[in-house]
């Protein structure tokens, strides 16, 4: 039975691969597509001790493919929307217990000294901890996403039951999409989410406060018909 179904889920997983490899354009694609067609088609059409050597054959032509799918031309990878998410997270790094914006001098700081802070110090450091709990949440969200279309879903479950290796994309989205738990666990996370939500709401009044004190420092008559400029971009 599970033979059979790892033979239905590979199969299943094989059409997908052939459909995206499909081009006029890309001869290595096309001809990728019409060998593992020429496998699948193999499967189908024997039985007993021919069925299983194509189905080795076919399963193997797949695994080939499935170990160079984010080297593989654009479209063939049904798992490919977890790239934007994998370059986003090696860009912010949220999961570092650092400022994401000053990692050099950070080290200064001695955690054996305790030395006066500034009521602006302490806005600074709260203002990376919203910044940190303001990311992990859009990260979330944006793995939620991924893990719930229907597609990505079908591809993934197709490669689990096919015995392909997935576990980087199971990894990715577990890491940060923590999914629904048992009763206990939820109460303890949504204490911890209110918690979190009241700090964000507690600095978002504090950030109003900031406007109006640098709105204060100006020194000109604001010009009411002057659209606001971007601030340059600068790396902190």
């Amino acid at each position: 039975m599970e033979k059979l179904e790892r033979s239905d889920a590979l199969l299943a997983l094989g059409k997908r691969l052939v459909k995206a490899l499909r081009s006029d354009e890309d001869f290595l694609s096309d001809w990728m597509a019409h060998l593992i067609a020429e496998r699948m088609q193999a499967v189908e059409v024997s039985t007993g001790a021919e069925r299983q050597a194509a189905e080795g054959a076919c399963a193997q032509e797949i695994m080939r493919l499935w170990q160079h799918r984010y080297s593989a031309p654009n479209g063939v990878n049904p798992l490919a929307n977890l790239v934007p998410l994998a370059r986003t997270m090696e860009s912010l790094d949220p999961g570092e217990h650092r400022f994401r914006y000053a990692v050099r001098v950070f080290g200064l700081a001695s955690d054996g000294e305790k030395q006066d802070t500034t009521s602006w110090l302490e806005f600074a450091m709260h203002a990376d901890r919203a910044a940190r709990d303001v990311i992990r949440f859009a990260l979330s969200q944006a793995a939620e996403e991924i893990s719930e279309d229907e597609d990505f879903n079908s591809a993934l479950n197709e490669a689990i039951d096919a015995h392909l290796d997935v576990s980087l994309e199971v990894r990715m989205i577990g890491l940060i999409d923590r999914g629904r738990t048992q009763q206990d666990e939820a109460k303890e996370r949504d204490a911890a989410v209110r918690a979190q939500a009241a700090r964000l709401e507690d600095f978002a009044r504090a950030v109003s406060q900031v406007a109006t004190e640098l709105r204060s420092t100006c020194t000109t008559p604001e010009d009411l018909d002057t659209t606001a400029q971007p601030l340059p971009d600068e790396n902190l």
